[in-house]
């Protein structure tokens, strides 16, 4: 957050108005090369596609842009300083290296999403688990 300095409410702007498109889809490429890497060192397969969880990962991420000032206040400190930015860096990092959901909590929910899901053409399952229609 620190980064964007006195750009952030403009990129707020942009974003929640549409008009960020490219810096959207850059940044969701970017992240999908970070997932390659990250992608060959898992034991498990990922739910959905690369793209798929790169372009919520970066919305993820740009939230924090567009609610800054909720995120400040929850955290006390301001995250467009340097302070607050590593603040929430070291919030961020607990999820990511403590997940909330066990492997197998995760499955038990992709399975029940399955279930349940209508017919639209749309599986969390990436192709290669995805069975014969």
């Amino acid at each position: 957050m620190a980064a964007l300095g006195p750009y952030q409410r403009y990129l707020a702007r942009a974003l929640t108005e549409g008009w960020a498109g490219p810096v959207f889809d850059a940044m969701v490429q970017m992240s999908e090369q970070w997932l390659t890497g990250l992608d060959e060192r898992r034991s498990d397969p990922p739910f959905a596609d690369r793209k798929a969880r790169a372009t919520m990962g970066t919305a993820m991420a740009l939230a924090f842009a567009i609610l800054h000032k909720h995120v400040s206040r929850g955290l006390g400190a301001d995250v467009s300083g340097q302070e607050g930015a590593h603040l929430l860096a070291l919030t961020l990092l607990d999820p990511y290296s403590h997940p909330w959901l066990s492997p197998e909590e995760a499955a038990a929910y992709r399975d029940a999403l399955d279930r349940t899901r209508t017919d639209t053409g749309v599986t969390l399952r990436p192709p290669e688990e995805r069975p014969d229609e």
